[in-house]
């Protein structure tokens, strides 16, 4: 049996076993998945060519300063791709299930961060995923090698009731270097993107990884994301929301060996009744190691987050330092802010903190901007994009930064729109 076919075997029996999860559980009691359950979903592989011209809307992404691997409802577009593999880095693009070398010592390698784990999150979204997926991306990051340019893995949906299941392996190799965005966007018919990325930092590599969601407003995006890091590995991690009415990122960061560091961050920008949750597990699985979380939302009309932030300090892993902080603006009373920080803790010389705050807009700052002449449409616009930029300026590759600087000013005015 192939490696593929023994992963979508192992997919198959844990959903078949567990299913959709419910409210009833622990990490689900947020967050609703009805709209996913109850709907009949045809794989967005199935349908060719978008029901729409999408040209309009890729134009927007695709960068001429990247490198790009374009997926388009799971179909890779060869004449949209500029990424090949070079001396740096090795990249495969797969639609069929044969193995290859590089698919064997990919996911050889991920088989021994597991064994370190001792136990990684289950989860039936990333089961069904295993189950059901036909394509995705390969990308090994070659030793002490650096990408030039950022990599941008772009998948587009559209189609009305469409399912995607992309799949993402990176392996950076010792002291490789590399910055990534996966970008996930869609048209304003009904999709579902259910996502898989894991990726593997070898020592003294660095990883800068930008997941970008920008799906339209009837779309669905799930995802789960799995980061290994080795020892003297530094890692840079933005989950980036402000599109689709249900979506879920479940992102997991062990560090498996003594001074990785980690500096795991997110931005929600929501608005409608749109959802949008947040789960993060940080493993110190050894000492001597560095993290840090910082999450912010902006919620207007009666829009929801979730932030569930766990930490967890193995017995030993003495000299551990991790801090967490969420952070949320509310632009209305409908909206809601839920935020559940977790600490565990099995060492004794360790130093761990944790925040949370929800709040408003404070009126006196409000006034300070109306009493030298400037509008409070404009007051809001400065004071919003103030309170998350601070998150998208620690964006390590300035070519990204200024990407996605400029996105998150256009989607404000989405946002608001003639709202005052």
């Amino acid at each position: 049996m192939s490696i593929w076919k023994t992963i979508q075997q192992n997919g198959k029996s844990y959903f078949a076993k567990h299913g959709f999860p419910t409210k009833q559980l622990e990490e689900w009691k947020y967050t609703s998945v009805k709209v996913l359950q109850e709907t009949e979903w045809t794989p967005a592989i199935q349908q060719k060519k978008p029901a729409a011209p999408v040209e309009g809307l890729l134009k927007t992404y695709l960068n001429s300063a990247f490198d790009h691997l374009v997926f388009i409802n799971g179909q890779y577009s060869a004449p949209l791709s500029t990424l090949k593999s070079s001396d740096a880095i090795e990249v495969q693009v797969f639609d069929t299930m044969m193995p290859t070398a590089l698919a064997e010592d990919i996911v050889v390698n991920f088989a021994k961060q597991r064994q370190k784990v001792g136990g990684i999150r289950q989860d039936s979204f990333e089961a069904l995923n295993s189950s059901e997926f036909k394509a995705g991306v390969l990308l090994k990051i070659k030793k002490a090698k650096r990408a030039l340019r950022p990599i941008q893995i772009l998948h587009l949906l559209s189609g009305d009731k469409v399912v995607s299941y992309p799949r993402l392996q990176v392996v950076l190799e010792d002291q490789a270097e590399v910055s990534l965005l996966e970008t996930y966007i869609s048209d304003q018919t009904q999709t579902w993107s259910n996502s898989v990325t894991e990726i593997s930092v070898g020592r003294g590599a660095h990883l800068e990884i930008v997941r970008l969601q920008n799906e339209g407003a009837l779309a669905s995006n799930i995802g789960s994301s799995r980061i290994y890091l080795s020892k003297d590995s530094q890692l840079y991690s933005l989950s980036y929301t402000t599109g689709a009415r249900l979506s879920r990122h479940n992102l997991d960061v062990h560090c498996l060996e003594e001074n990785a560091s980690a500096q795991v961050n997110g931005v929600s920008m929501l608005s409608q009744s749109q959802h949008s949750d947040h789960h993060t597990w940080i493993d110190h699985a050894v000492g001597h190691c560095t993290t840090s979380q910082l999450y912010k939302s902006i919620l207007d009309d009666s829009s929801r987050s979730v932030f569930n932030g766990r930490v967890l300090i193995r017995q030993d892993a003495q000299k551990a330092f991790s801090e967490q902080l969420n952070k949320n603006l509310l632009l209305t009373t409908q909206a809601e802010a839920d935020s559940k920080p977790e600490l565990q803790i099995y060492a004794d010389d360790v130093k761990a903190t944790h925040g949370s705050t929800v709040g408003q807009l404070n009126p006196d700052e409000i006034f300070y901007f109306l009493s030298r002449g400037i509008s409070r449409e404009k007051a809001l616009e400065i004071l919003s994009l103030g309170f998350v930029n601070d998150v998208v300026a620690q964006v390590r590759n300035p070519l990204v930064r200024e990407f996605l600087e400029k996105h998150l000013a256009s989607t404000y005015q989405n946002l608001r729109g003639t709202k005052v």
